[in-house]
């Protein structure tokens, strides 16, 4: 019977060690995730000002060639 105990004790042991694990791992990716979101949306932001600067350069440059003409 104690053998049958320690093993019981054991695989309790190992299932709340893996579960433990599992929930910590799950949190870290969670961290992990939003800071990568975070840095797309502030790359997306940066991206999309650059296109409307861009935009508003060419539409200035449209102008002036119309006023040559």
């Amino acid at each position: 019977m104690k053998k049958h105990k320690f093993l019981i004790i054991s695989i309790l042991t190992f299932i709340l060690f893996i579960v433990f694990f599992s929930e910590y791992n799950a949190n870290e990716t969670k961290k992990i995730l939003d800071a990568e979101l975070i840095k797309a949306e502030e790359k997306l932001r940066i991206a999309k000002e650059k296109n409307q600067q861009k935009d508003s350069t060419s539409i200035d440059i449209d102008s002036t060639f119309n006023n040559i003409d």
